[in-house]
């Protein structure tokens, strides 16, 4: 069983993390209680949003020992506080033995306002269940192309979303939105959110589409905190970051089986900030086969692996056409596959052609999977869309990679509990937040500082995820600048650590 699989030899125990006897519950299952809650009060609604995409649960916390649940709930209308005990007590929680304890809270933001927190500014995407990046390390391959056509393949079979994360140069208002044709970006009813265009059954989003003058055919419209009177062109790397993130997370997805995101070129700042942000589970590389080419592809591979995120699949663009003799022509080589495979095990390399009808579709506004869906171009970016989906389905399958990490407080504020998630275990340990400190000084070491001149109150304030590699932490003495890969934690935590529950 689980149990069995989690049983480690004895460890001393150091001075400053504790034991405790075990429960009588796995990390596993603490997370699906968990989940389990969420699930059950996802059916309470305030106006067209459930309150947990809305942000109004803070602050969960279950007890399996004890049978409890508690919560904070951002919101003073009594009716919603019932409609919550009224959805727990019908989910049937065969666990949950006590009466819920809800705390109310009068929410403090106003509509329209920015998010109080980098948790809650994840409420757009609350309903997509795989997000995928499509990244190229140079301008020109053809990623916007190969991102809006695998978006339409994926879509012929599931429901999909497209953000434009480019901001200097939005593609997706030329490529999706046909000459003339009409469309509005709108607010939904509670004025926090923006909803996406809808295009060619695709929901979408761009910079163009919010910010007027940037390449749209349509009506525009604003987040207030995305209003600018600077073009794209003129607005610096910080805060280009943060329009992409809010056109991320402050888009009205709904329900997504996949969210693909086209991502700026290269691997500099923006997209390496939007990979902290938001949890990808996976990344496409656009390439063509020339030399140079495939050095910065390199380059790319090393940037998702350095962020955790999977490589799904390599898509060589442009490396073949027919010629009027018959004959296939690879006028940049025969590509890299074989490199790809023995330097960094990526099996799925996909080839596609010089295609004059898949540069004209981009032009007019009608890609190519909708304008010749039975071409020879179609079916490759079909099967492109398959290898993901596989790619993605063996990854859920996988005894070995990390699925889930999650750090957070203890009840009585002491530890920070820490979870390690893969498809067949589970982990947890629990450590002191200035023993962690101690562990993983590369701060503490930049700026001179020493172990023992730490304050001995010394606690963490507040705990960011970033992505799905690290976690950002603010500290009670001012430190925020803190970002700790999983792996250096677990590192910690093994150090002297004890898994407290099996």
């Amino acid at each position: 069983g689980l149990d069995a699989r989690l049983a480690l030899p004895h460890r001393r125990v150091g001075p400053i993390l504790s034991v405790q006897r075990p429960l009588s519950s796995s990390p596993r299952a603490q997370a699906e209680a968990e989940e389990s809650v969420l699930s059950a009060l996802r059916s309470v609604s305030v106006g067209e949003r459930n309150i947990v995409s809305a942000g109004l649960v803070k602050n969960l916390r279950v007890n399996l020992q004890h049978g409890g649940v508690e919560f904070t709930l951002a919101s003073g209308d009594s009716q919603v506080l019932e409609r919550c005990r009224q959805a727990l007590s019908a989910a049937g929680l065969h666990w949950l033995t006590g009466e819920p304890t809800i705390r109310v809270r009068q929410p403090t933001r106003l509509a329209g306002a920015a998010p109080e927190s980098k948790a809650a500014q994840q409420d757009g995407l609350e309903g997509v269940k795989h997000i995928i990046a499509v990244s190229s390390c140079k301008g020109g391959v053809g990623k916007s192309t190969v991102a809006a056509n695998l978006a339409l393949a994926l879509s012929e079979t599931s429901r999909v979303g497209l953000l434009d994360a480019d901001i200097y140069g939005p593609s997706l208002p030329t490529m999706m939105v046909q000459s003339n044709e009409e469309w509005a970006v709108t607010r939904s009813s509670d004025q926090t959110m923006i909803n996406p265009v809808v295009l060619h059954g695709v929901r979408c989003m761009s910079y163009g589409f919010v910010a007027p003058g940037t390449g749209g055919k349509g009506h525009g419209g604003t987040l207030s905190s995305l209003a600018t009177s600077q073009g794209a062109a003129v607005l610096r790397g910080p805060i280009v970051s943060k329009i992409v993130t809010q056109l991320a997370t402050q888009t009205e997805w709904g329900e997504l089986d996949y969210l693909v995101i086209d991502m700026p070129p290269g691997t500099g700042d923006i997209p390496i900030s939007l990979s902290q942000q938001l949890k990808l589970d996976g990344a496409v590389i656009v390439t063509t086969p020339q030399r140079l080419a495939f050095v910065d592809v390199v380059k790319g591979l090393e940037m998702f692996q350095r962020l955790k995120v999977p490589i799904l699949a390599v898509v060589e663009n442009m490396a073949w056409f027919d010629g009027d003799d018959g004959k296939r022509y690879f006028p940049f080589g025969r590509g890299h596959k074989e490199q790809l495979k023995s330097d960094f095990g990526i099996s799925n390399s996909i080839t596609l052609p010089i295609s004059a009808d898949t540069s004209a579709a981009g032009d007019s506004g009608t890609p190519l999977l909708v304008a010749h869906r039975r071409s020879n171009s179609a079916m490759a970016f079909r099967e492109a869309a398959q290898v993901v989906q596989n790619e993605l389905l063996a990854d859920a399958g996988s005894s070995s990679r990390c699925h889930t990490a999650t750090v957070k407080l203890s009840d009585d504020k002491e530890f920070l509990i820490v979870r390690f998630f893969t498809a067949s275990e589970a982990r947890q340990y629990r450590i002191k937040p200035r023993e962690l400190r101690r562990q993983l000084r590369k701060v503490d070491d930049m700026l001179g500082s020493k172990y023992e001149e730490l304050p001995a109150d010394l606690h963490v304030v507040s705990i960011h995820p970033m992505g799905n590699y690290a976690v950002s932490i603010l500290w009670s003495d001012g430190h925020d600048a803190s970002i700790y890969p999983y792996e250096d934690i677990e590192r910690a935590c093994q150090s002297d650590a004890v898994r407290i529950e099996n």
